[in-house]
């Protein structure tokens, strides 16, 4: 099980646009819930948690401006804050950033947990191109 938020949570609080703003404890508090709740905790899942991708305030502030918003929303070191409250307890990329996360996720999974690497779990659900499991009857 994946748990990646913390971005939005990261914004600085009582800044134009949205609600997004959660404080910091609350943030730790919603992270560790999450992965003890008791529906979580019953499928007994292989957690891993990732942290709010860093900021680039410069392209934030420009992004803002072009919106009329004349205020610094994110900050580089609040997000930091947030993201080592991930680590403690254990926004959007690019298709390039995505890309490296996919590949890192791989790499975590074949190395702590080989049996979940997605090549040897088994279907769930007959393959898309089985005939025989497809037809009607």
């Amino acid at each position: 099980m994946t748990v990646f938020f913390g971005a939005n949570d990261a914004r600085l609080p009582d800044t134009t646009g949205p609600a997004q703003s959660v404080a910091l404890e609350e943030y730790e508090k919603n992270l560790a819930a999450i992965i003890t709740h008791p529906a979580v905790k019953a499928h007994n899942p292989r957690v891993m948690l990732i942290t709010p991708p860093p900021v680039d305030e410069r392209l934030c502030e420009a992004g803002d401006l072009l919106k009329g918003i004349d205020e610094v929303r994110r900050t580089a070191e609040n997000t930091a804050s947030y993201a080592a409250a991930a680590r403690r307890v254990g926004l959007h990329f690019n298709p390039k950033g995505y890309k490296i996360l996919f590949e890192e996720m791989m790499k975590l999974v074949a190395e702590t947990w080989p049996d979940q690497v997605p090549d040897m779990l088994p279907f769930v659900l007959p393959a898309w191109d089985s005939a025989t499991a497809w037809q009607d009857d």
